[in-house]
């Protein structure tokens, strides 16, 4: 198990990880022309956090990662923000 394994269920929990993460997407937003039907994939996404910031600006984000753990903790969120 690797560390980042360990970490996944805490590492949203850390409100630095949150706060770069919407600092990258609000400076993706700038320096790129997004428009609509454009497609992002993400790779070291752990738990999503910058996906999940960008999620209304693409028709598709893939998200990759080689923590097993912390893919599960994106797989959760995901599935919660689904639900109706």
């Amino acid at each position: 198990m690797s560390e980042f394994d360990i970490k996944a269920r805490e590492w949203d929990s850390d409100q630095r990880h949150v706060n770069r993460a919407a600092a990258v997407a609000a400076e993706i937003k700038k320096q790129i022309p997004l428009t609509p039907g454009m497609k992002a994939l993400e790779y070291g996404s752990g738990t999503g956090l910058l996906s999940f910031e960008l999620k209304d600006a693409f028709s598709e984000i893939v998200l990759m990662d080689n923590s097993q753990e912390m893919i599960r903790v994106c797989e959760e969120k995901s599935a919660y923000y689904q639900t109706p």
